[in-house]
């Protein structure tokens, strides 16, 4: 099964108003293929200006984000990735973060000398699970997004931002918590990287969110997270510092796919190959990322 990922304005794929990547494949065949997953969005224009409103409200709220991007224009990327691309490039970031065996209890000590094995189930594998039950990572605009659904917006912000579910009131301060926690470990990161400008930017944030009122919230969409394309792209820069990856998907020649003697490593390198294509699509463009699975 197949993860959409687009590069387009999210009012475009609020309304609807989008093809799935296989329509390029199978043209006018793609009506005799039923969609799985989730339904395709289909909001008026009210709701969607509402949606975009609320989204671009959380990113003032909780990264203090004033400048956003032209959300016009038509779709800049459409490709499929295979979910054990995706899943298994996180359980690499996981592992990179706490070394595990695939099937070890995920609260046992890392393991340093382990070599990386991927395991039956890389939605399952033990690194992540660590960090899915709220242990921190270096990797959080990768690992802290849904898989299956969600945005990357070409804007700069060190944490993921956290976005209620569908329809429901959500108390402010577990998301005032949440990201407090995230600053955190962004600002340990940044001392060690030495850059004092943007530790500075961090303390400001934190001091700022300290101050926010606890009030009631609500949104429509089922986003978990939304994440930053520049972070992203930086995470997976990172991350190939180990997998030692030439070029990306955009640039593989026709036919050209990605090979490792490793099998599971063979999958943690496609994954990488095509989100580094896509993040560095979304910033060249200044359009969001859209996950649609």
């Amino acid at each position: 099964m197949g993860l959409d990922f687009f590069v387009m304005p999210i009012r475009k794929y609020l309304g609807g108003t989008y093809d799935s990547p296989l329509k390029k494949i199978l043209g006018d065949n793609i009506d005799k293929i039923k969609r799985v997953g989730r339904e395709k969005p289909d909001f008026d224009r009210d709701d969607t200006t509402r949606d975009l409103e609320n989204l671009y409200q959380a990113l003032t709220s909780h990264a203090g984000i004033r400048e956003f991007w032209q959300d016009e224009g038509e779709t800049a990327l459409s490709l499929q990735c295979g979910r054990s691309g995706l899943s298994s490039l996180q359980a690499y970031a996981a592992y990179l973060d706490y070394p595990l065996q695939p099937d070890a209890d995920p609260e046992s000590p890392p393991q340093k000398d382990a070599a990386f094995q991927l395991g039956r189930d890389p939605n399952q594998h033990s690194s992540l699970m660590r960090i899915m039950r709220g242990s921190q990572t270096t990797y959080p605009h990768l690992i802290l997004h849904s898989r299956t659904e969600g945005f990357y917006v070409p804007v700069e912000f060190e944490i993921p931002v956290p976005w209620p579910e569908p329809g429901e009131w959500v108390s402010k301060d577990i998301i005032k918590k949440e990201l407090m926690d995230q600053l955190e470990v962004a600002m340990e990161i940044t001392k060690l990287m030495g850059t004092k400008d943007r530790l500075a930017k961090l303390k400001k944030l934190k001091k700022s969110l300290a101050k926010e009122p606890n009030e009631k919230m609500t949104a429509r969409l089922n986003l978990n997270r939304i994440g930053s394309s520049q972070a992203l792209l930086r995470e997976l820069d990172r991350l190939n510092g180990k997998l030692s990856m030439s070029k990306d998907w955009g640039e593989f020649a026709e036919g050209e796919s990605v090979e490792d003697e490793d099998e599971g490593l063979a999958q943690v390198k496609y994954g990488w190959a095509v989100l580094h294509y896509v993040a560095r699509t979304s910033i060249r463009v200044k359009l969001p990322i859209v996950f649609d699975g």
